[in-house]
């Protein structure tokens, strides 16, 4: 009696759709590593800005209540601890030092990048006079411009408007 030998077929991947899963895989780390990368320095500048912010805040208040003007600089004493406007120091995410600063002028950090912008008030603009009467209202929540903010004589009749 003969007996047929009866091959059992081999299950599993060969060789070269291992490499082009392992290809695959290579380049979607190259894409990824450099987008996670950017996006935790992203976020540590954003802390960082946050961090200057609620500085500049508590400075503030601390002038305000201690009746300080322009240039004075506040103590870390003063502005950080439990019973202060800051219950602790806040730290740079990226290894930055803060400086404090004196009242009126933003903290900084050591790394470049993380600044606070001070946004300027409407009545402190540097523009000429005549340049501030015709600026107009911008509502932001309705993204549409309001009403001027100085009324003007009426056209043709040579009227000043009313007070």
């Amino acid at each position: 009696m003969i007996m047929k030998v009866r091959q059992v077929p081999q299950a599993g991947f060969t060789l070269v759709e291992i490499m082009i899963v392992v290809g695959v895989i290579g380049l979607l780390a190259v894409i990824a590593i450099p987008a996670f990368a950017q996006s935790r320095a992203h976020s540590a500048q954003n802390v960082c800005i946050s961090n200057l912010r609620k500085i500049d805040d508590a400075k503030a208040q601390w002038a305000m209540d201690n009746r300080k003007g322009w240039g004075v600089r506040p103590r870390d004493g003063e502005l950080f601890g439990p019973t202060s406007y800051i219950r602790t120091k806040p730290q740079c995410p990226a290894g930055g030092q803060y400086d404090i600063g004196k009242v009126k002028e933003p903290p900084t950090c050591t790394i470049p990048g993380h600044t606070l912008i001070q946004e300027e008030s409407p009545g402190a603009s540097t523009q000429n006079p005549s340049a501030r009467d015709s600026r107009v209202a911008f509502n932001h929540t309705t993204r549409s411009r309001a009403i001027p903010l100085i009324k003007r004589a009426n056209p043709g009749t040579g009227d000043a408007p009313a007070s």
